[in-house]
């Protein structure tokens, strides 16, 4: 049997390792493990320090188009041309206008559509504007749960035999560590074991202004309150939240950790 070439967008991997960045790379790491047949091609930014090949199989692509360009479809399709692409799976859900014979897209959730005030103006137009086509263009939709199906069939006119329902994997990281690994880890972040902790982009459809205003009620009504700790990366539009932050002496903000801080965070 011949194999099949296959693409995985990872260009998002250049700019964050949360959310669909990390779900691109768990989904890269755990091919790698279950297909040794078939040929794929990773697409990353030049400026991607790393390189996502976990086996003999995966190749690294390295792509110029930047992701959410307003010319991204067009570019990206010129850059896969040469590539022969026989499926290109795009995580993003955005896929190039040509560059494969297949093309499958995976929608995370229709929250522009939902909470149209947490987006800019200029970025609620791309994904409006990007979801109507990609659903139409796309071969197959992956949807992370049945609701977002369900949002896809109702909200976007796609005929729910043209999606398929695959819910995330458990990353095997997470897992109870050493005391003293912990212990160790608390103490870099003038941490010790027992605090309230939010993982996640800083930015305003987190809600995290409504967890502040949580915390600051319990801290009205409690004595020795335990710190509230926020890890992730700033996102958009946080200048309100960042000042908010800053005026809580209370709350400690872990911008930048690694993979390894982050289990011994969960951990404590």
């Amino acid at each position: 049997m011949n194999s099949a070439k296959i693409g995985i967008d990872a260009r998002l991997l250049a700019y964050r390792r949360g959310g669909i960045a990390s779900y691109t790379h768990q989904l890269i790491t755990a091919l790698a493990t279950l297909d040794v047949h078939n040929r794929y091609m990773i697409l990353q930014r030049p400026n991607d320090d790393k390189s996502y090949t976990p086996s003999e199989n995966f190749q690294r692509v390295n792509c110029y188009t930047p992701a959410h360009h307003r010319l991204e479809r067009w570019a990206l399709s010129l850059e896969l041309l040469p590539r022969r692409l026989d499926l290109l799976h795009s995580p993003d859900f955005i896929p190039p206008q040509w560059g494969a014979k297949r093309h499958v897209i995976t929608i995370h959730d229709l929250h522009f559509l939902y909470y149209p005030d947490f987006q800019t103006i200029d970025s609620l137009r791309f994904y409006r504007d990007q979801i109507m086509w990609a659903t139409k263009h796309a071969d197959h939709i992956l949807a992370q749960t049945q609701s977002t199906k369900n949002d896809i069939v109702e909200h976007l006119n796609v005929p729910p035999s043209k999606i398929t329902v695959h819910l995330l994997g458990v990353n095997t990281a997470f897992r109870p560590l050493p005391t003293d690994e912990v212990t160790a880890t608390l103490q870099e972040f003038g941490l010790s074991k027992g605090y309230i902790l939010f993982v996640g982009t800083i930015e305003p459809r987190k809600n995290i202004l409504g967890l502040l205003a949580a915390y600051d009620q319990l801290c009205a009504q409690y004595k020795d309150l335990p710190p509230l700790v926020l890890a992730g990366q700033l996102g958009w539009n946080a200048d309100a939240l960042v000042e908010a932050i800053a005026a809580r002496p209370a709350i400690k903000w872990l911008p930048d950790i690694d993979m390894n801080a982050l289990l011994a965070l969960y951990n404590g």
